[in-house]
């Protein structure tokens, strides 16, 4: 029986991603084939990670629905040693995706800027919910928020109570659709 080869096998990306919007991107990335290696801080790793867990079952169907076929690695990216096993990672990778509000990447050591003098050849996703400027730049960002910002939870709810937003995540979904192709 012969393997089939899928077409992302070979590409490797590094990503520092949560939530819905950056890993439902490389979850489809790792569908395809691609090598993905998620960061996340120790200790408590990714937020998503606690989000609709039940009491008789201890992971997440969340996390690991939106995570899947990714390769994990916790680093604390603030201390030193942390960015230098981020930086040899990314000196081998062709991709690298982070879905921070603009300026934490700059902060952090992660930006374009900083990734380039690692890997001049590497392919930078930065993934924001309100742009790389602007007044609303530095705000973080849900998907509700952007339902509310863009006017889709006034489609929601009864005609005089409070506004609601959709039940699955139309914002989330959209931009990791997006932001794969």
């Amino acid at each position: 029986m012969s393997e089939t080869h899928r077409p992302l096998e070979g590409v490797k990306c590094v990503c520092i991603i949560m939530f819905q919007q950056g890993p439902v991107a490389f979850s489809m990335m790792a569908d395809l084939g691609a090598e993905v290696i998620k960061i996340e801080r120790p200790g408590t790793g990714e937020l998503g990670r606690g989000l609709l867990k039940t009491p008789n079952f201890p992971l997440s169907p969340y996390f690991e629905t939106n995570n899947r076929g990714f390769k994990g690695i916790t680093l604390n990216i603030q201390k030193k040693k942390g960015q230098e096993i981020l930086y040899k990672l990314v000196k081998d990778a062709d991709i690298f995706a982070q879905n921070f509000r603009s300026g934490v990447a700059e902060r952090r050591g992660f930006a374009y800027e900083d990734l380039i003098k690692v890997n001049p050849s590497i392919v930078y996703l930065s993934m924001t919910a309100y742009g790389p400027d602007g007044p609303s730049s530095e705000l973080p960002g849900t998907d509700g928020a952007a339902q509310a910002t863009g006017g889709i939870a006034s489609l929601y709810g009864e005609e005089g109570s409070r506004m609601m937003t959709a039940q699955h995540s139309v914002a989330d979904e959209t931009a990791a659709f997006i932001n794969f192709q």
